[in-house]
């Protein structure tokens, strides 16, 4: 299994979602099976492929809320 990762957390508008989005789909295109997490609180990867996520849970909620959890002290 091979990883791409995109990541750059502090910086707006530098291209991650695109770069990302593009780079999985140029690799689906020559046959590579491709999973895309979007992980960013504004869901705009989701967002771009179409998927709807309006009052919707999203991965970023669950990350979130164990991450509080465990600042909270609490055992997850």
């Amino acid at each position: 299994m091979i990883v791409i990762a995109v990541s750059n957390p502090n910086k707006g508008g530098v291209g991650k979602t695109t770069t990302a989005i593009s780079t999985g789909a140029a690799l689906a295109q020559m046959g590579f099976s491709v999973l895309l997490v979007d992980l960013d609180k504004q869901t705009h990867e989701t967002k771009w492929l179409g998927v709807r996520t309006k009052g919707a849970r999203t991965i970023y909620h669950l990350f979130d809320e164990c991450i509080s959890a465990l600042h909270d002290g609490e055992k997850l």
